[in-house]
Order: C-alpha cells, then sequence, then structure tokens
C-alpha cells in the first residue's frame, strides 16, 4: 500500500514537469508560426508533506466461549429431577439434577448410629477412667492416714516402753522406802507393845502404834501391786496389736494403689480404643455423606447451559458429559491470518473487535 501510493506521487510529479516542458515547446514555436489556442488539462494539485504512509486490515473470525466445561455425574444413578434447561445461566455451585439416593441416605443414617453408639462407648470408657482415677486418690489418701496411724501408735508405744522404764525406777524406790516405813512401823509397835504391857503407855497410845504399823504395811502393799502392774506388758501389747493393724492398713492402702494404677492404664487403653472407633465411625459417616453429595449434580463453573443430555428416569454416567457450560464473560477470537500481514500483530498490541 504504501509502494502504491509512492508511485502515484511520483507519477503525479512527472506529469506536471512533462507538462510544463510541453508549455516551453510551444512558446518557442509561436514565434515563427500563427498563435493557437491552449488547452487547459485539469489536474489535481497537492502540497507535498513529509510522513508516514498508514494502511488498514480488516479480518474476519469466529468468537468462541473463554472457557467450556462438560459436567459429569460423578456417579451413575437413575435421574430424579433436573433443575435446569438448555439456555439457562448458572454460577458455580447451583444444582442441575438430583439423582436417586435412597441407599446413600439409609447408609448415612447407619453410619450416624454407628457414630453415636461409639461416642457413648467412649464416654463410658471415659467415665471408668474417672473412677478409676477416683479410686486411686481414695487409696493415697488412705495410705497416708495409715502411715501417720503408724507414725503415732509407734510414738505411743515407744512413749509407754520409757514410761514403763521410768515407772519401775520410781516404783522400786517407792518400795524401799515403804519397806522402810513398814519396819521402822513394826519396831516402833513391838517397842510400844512393851511399854503398854509394862502399863508404861496408854492403851491409846498402843493403838496408835499398831495402826502406824497396819498403815505401813498397807502402803508397801500399794506399792507392791503398782510395780506388778507397772511390770505387766498388757499395755504395751496392747499399743504393738494397734501398731500390727495400722501397719495392716497401709499395706492394704498400698496395694489398692497398685490396683488402681493397673485399673487406671486399662482404663486409658480403654477410652484409647474408644476415641479411634468414634474417629472411625465419623470417617465412615464423612465418607457416606460424600456419596451423597455425589448424588447430586452441580455446575463446576459459571456460564451459559449450552449441551444437556438426558432426563428424568434415565441413567447417567461418569463416561458421558450430562451438561455443557460455556463462559462468555471472557470470549476469545479465532481468524485466519496471512503471512504477510504477522508483522501487524506484535505482543501487547491492542485492536478493534466489532460483533455482530
Amino acid at each position: 500500500m504504501k509502494r502504491k501510493s509512492n508511485r502515484r506521487i511520483i507519477g503525479l510529479l512527472s506529469s506536471i514537469a512533462v507538462m510544463a516542458m510541453l508549455a516551453g515547446c510551444n512558446k518557442d514555436k509561436s514565434s515563427g508560426e500563427e498563435e493557437k489556442v491552449e488547452k487547459e488539462i485539469p489536474v489535481e494539485v497537492a502540497n507535498v508533506t513529509f510522513g508516514s504512509l498508514s494502511d488498514s486490515n480488516r479480518l474476519t473470525g469466529t468468537i468462541i466461549p473463554g472457557t467450556e466445561v462438560d459436567v459429569v455425574a460423578k456417579t451413575a444413578g437413575e435421574i430424579k429431577k433436573i433443575a435446569v434447561e438448555k439456555g439457562d445461566v448458572v454460577k458455580t455451585g447451583d444444582v442441575l439434577a438430583q439423582l436417586d439416593d435412597t441407599n446413600e441416605r439409609n447408609a448415612v443414617q447407619q453410619q450416624k448410629a454407628a457414630l453415636k453408639q461409639a461416642q457413648s462407648s467412649l464416654k463410658s470408657a471415659q467415665s471408668g477412667l474417672s473412677n478409676a482415677q477416683s479410686g486411686k486418690a481414695k487409696a493415697e489418701k488412705s495410705y497416708t492416714q495409715s502411715q501417720a496411724s503408724v507414725r503415732q501408735v509407734e510414738a505411743s508405744l515407744d512413749e509407754a516402753r520409757q514410761s514403763k522404764s521410768n515407772n519401775l525406777d520410781s516404783i522400786e524406790l517407792q518400795i524401799k522406802n515403804a519397806k522402810l516405813a513398814l519396819d521402822q512401823a513394826k519396831q516402833n509397835h513391838v517397842r510400844m507393845k512393851a511399854l503398854y504391857d509394862e502399863g508404861l503407855i496408854s492403851e491409846q497410845n498402843y493403838e496408835d502404834a499398831s495402826n502406824a504399823e497396819q498403815n505401813a504395811q498397807n502402803s508397801y502393799d500399794q506399792v507392791v501391786l503398782n510395780k506388778n502392774q507397772a511390770g505387766s506388758d498388757l499395755s504395751l501389747k496392747s499399743l504393738e496389736a494397734s501398731l500390727e493393724q495400722s501397719r495392716i492398713g497401709a499395706s492394704i492402702a498400698q496395694s489398692s494403689i497398685q490396683d488402681a494404677e493397673f485399673g487406671i492404664k486399662q482404663a486409658q487403653a480403654g477410652v484409647e480404643q474408644a476415641q479411634a472407633s468414634v474417629e472411625q465411625a465419623q470417617l465412615a459417616v464423612d465418607l457416606a455423606n460424600e456419596r451423597l453429595a455425589d448424588k447430586v449434580i452441580v455446575a463446576t463453573a459459571s456460564g451459559e447451559i449450552t449441551e444437556m443430555s438426558g432426563e428424568v428416569g434415565a441413567m447417567t454416567s461418569s463416561q458421558q458429559p450430562f451438561a455443557t457450560i460455556v463462559s462468555i464473560d471472557v470470549v476469545k477470537v479465532s481468524m485466519d491470518v496471512l503471512p504477510d500481514q504477522f508483522t501487524v500483530f506484535k505482543p501487547g498490541s491492542s485492536f478493534q473487535v466489532e460483533v455482530n
């Protein structure tokens, strides 16, 4: 196009130059010949300017959608309901059709029942663990109390043994003193009897001496009785028996702690097993819900439905598209370009598109 324009300009300039030369020749000839009438030739004249030549190309093409998506059912099944028609505009996630989901709904209910039972078993296992832990706490408390009782009885026994030893020493001294007082009272009674027989003292004095001897004898007998009682091991044996009982109680409490610890381990194992059952049941419920959700055919893209296959009562297939959705928000233009037009298309270039 550019070459053609240059040729036109050059041709126009050449014509003007030839005409000027012919006019000069005619003036020279008119000096010797008769003057002839000049003819006017219409010529369009334009000012010569500098610049780049421009041209335009007009290409014809076809508009195609930006995206075209085939919606395929995730599982086979009987179509129970179709919610759209060909030509409808849908959004991603819109329900297109509903398949028969009777078996899937029943499966969901069964798995939920199994999950509920597993959760109940877990709750029972957790309750058993709590009881075992409570039993251990009680056993530990009982063991602490038994240990305190053992220490208390041991202290009482030591105190009783020390008291016995101290009492025996004190009683020995009391017996010695009581024996000395008794011997003096007897000697005084003998002496007072002799004086009374000789009539040197009154009967009252004699009776006083006799009573004094009897009192001394009673005191001596009481001290000896106290010694016998203090030397008895009955009180010590009672404390020793209490100590043995306390030790047995502590041993039983310690065994209860061990039993409770073993019970806690078993309860923890039961809780872990029940927890695993709950998790497994939950996975089964999730899987059943996924299979139930697969019975609903939804739009996987936004756009216009251009093709649909299937009808209510028919069976779907995961191999054949149920519907075709095209997106017209962003479209593409397909056209044929000749080799000599390649230079027009460069990265970043923009073009005007007219759509009927």
